[in-house]
């Protein structure tokens, strides 16, 4: 009985979890239908590649910037005290900080599209995508990591929905601009429509916070002897950065799978591309949806360490449980979801598709655990082990793929990615422990 109300008050943190889910569900959804669209009016040609050339060698950038800033915001937005004026200004100080790391990103983004254009071997491409036209695709950055960060500071206000709301504008401003057409060219079409469609993100999220965080009717939620001092730019920078840097070391991982993978065998990569659907698909939607309502609650309450460990422990508990049964579960329907995700045809052809699936859904359930305790450790600022569980990640996913695809072939890519998750998540939960279980009395 004891165990079931602990259980219980610990998952209440994650009581608004389904509501989130439906919501990255939904914005996921129609942010999908956006390469739908592309690939069915454009096709695939001279332009379309010289485009995703140049957008996926700014990809990259966008993450490292955008997704860490909106990440890192978050506690430090729910520590805002008041409203009115004093937030706001606390908010136009951040977006002129960030508005420089984001000309700093298109600068750079711009040099990363030239390279690529110069080590790839189709001179058309080269043709195509010079400094003049590259531009516009190389500000998306910089209109991104501004969004992100507008969408931190309503995710810490427990304003997610209206993120979400944002990834629709995002979305349906794509939409209509490869709809209308307004340019005969593919290229300046697509380039119009994917930095419209941020631009537009990034205006309908920073118009949010302004009114979220004057309040209702500009009226000051508390008085001026209540209002605590706005977090400073230092103390912001400081907790953003080692997540950036981790972030960056994990990004490499992919890379390195799809190395690996290219010697293995012919289609490897593009058989490691297609498992993976099936991952990001669970974690983009319902681990998101999870992580993104636990990181709400635990930067409301981050001054009680004692309570976010006894949450942590908990949630940790049931997700184990679960796990016991859930990931066997998980790795027999791989060959399921491969069929669904690859077509029966070429599921059939490579009998190890459905394995290299399974350990892809099987990496899900320490993805979940590990996430968790990171988020934990974001919402206390304690950002600095992050960047040893990146490099552990990335190490372990080096020696991982070498080591068992060398063994079972392109399914050690995946099994790999099992283990690499579970040392993250056992550092992760070794760092939470450290920082918030209470000392014991001697």
């Amino acid at each position: 009985m004891k165990a079931i109300t602990e259980a219980s008050r610990a998952l209440s943190v994650l009581s608004k979890a389904p509501e989130n889910i439906v919501w990255t569900a939904g914005a996921r959804a129609a942010s999908f239908l956006v390469p739908l669209l592309v690939a069915r009016r454009y096709g695939a040609g001279p332009k379309t590649d010289a485009f995703f050339l140049a957008f996926g060698a700014v990809t990259f950038f966008v993450a490292v910037g955008g997704v860490v800033l909106e990440q890192s915001i978050v506690p430090h937005a729910a520590s805002l005290k008041g409203s009115g004026p004093h937030a706001v200004e606390w908010l136009w100080r951040l977006i002129r900080s960030v508005g420089l790391l984001g000309i700093g990103l298109a600068a750079t983004s711009l040099l990363a599209i030239q390279i690529a254009v110069r080590l790839q071997p189709r001179p058309e491409l080269q043709a195509l995508l010079t400094l003049g036209s590259s531009s516009g695709v190389a500000l998306i950055p910089m209109f991104a990591v501004v969004g992100s960060l507008a969408a931190g500071v309503l995710t810490g206000l427990g304003r997610y929905q209206t993120v979400c709301m944002g990834l629709l504008v995002r979305a349906l401003v794509a939409v209509a601009v490869i709809l209308v057409q307004p340019f005969r060219d593919p290229f300046p079409n697509l380039a119009l429509a994917f930095l419209g469609a941020e631009t537009a993100r990034t205006l309908f999220n920073t118009l949010a916070c302004r009114r979220f965080l004057l309040g209702e009717q500009g009226q000051v939620r508390y008085s001026s002897a209540e209002l605590a001092p706005a977090p400073s730019m230092s103390r912001v920078w400081e907790t953003t950065w080692p997540v950036s840097l981790s972030m960056t070391a994990a990004a490499i991982s992919p890379i390195v799978d799809r190395v690996i993978a290219a010697g293995i065998m012919l289609g490897g990569v593009s058989l490691i591309e297609y498992g993976e659907k099936a991952y990001f698909l669970v974690v983009g939607t319902v681990v998101a949806g999870l992580q993104v309502t636990a990181l709400i609650q635990w930067s409301a309450r981050q001054a009680d360490a004692a309570r976010m460990w006894e949450d942590l422990r908990g949630v940790v508990k049931v997700l184990c449980g679960i796990a016991i049964l859930a990931a066997p579960a998980l790795f027999f329907i791989g060959p399921i979801v491969a069929r669904g995700i690859m077509g029966s045809r070429l599921a059939a052809t490579v009998p190890s598709a459905g394995v290299l699936t399974g350990f892809y859904l099987v990496a899900i359930v320490p993805y979940t655990i590990g996430g968790l305790a990171i988020r934990a450790l974001m919402a206390r600022h304690r950002t600095r082990p992050l960047l040893v569980l990146g490099v552990v990640k990335l190490g372990a996913n080096i020696v991982g793929d070498i080591a068992f695809a060398s063994w079972i072939g392109i399914p050690g890519i995946s099994l790999a990615t099992v283990v690499a998750e579970a040392l993250v998540a056992i550092g992760a939960l070794y760092y939470a422990r450290q920082e918030l279980a209470p000392v014991p009395a001697r």
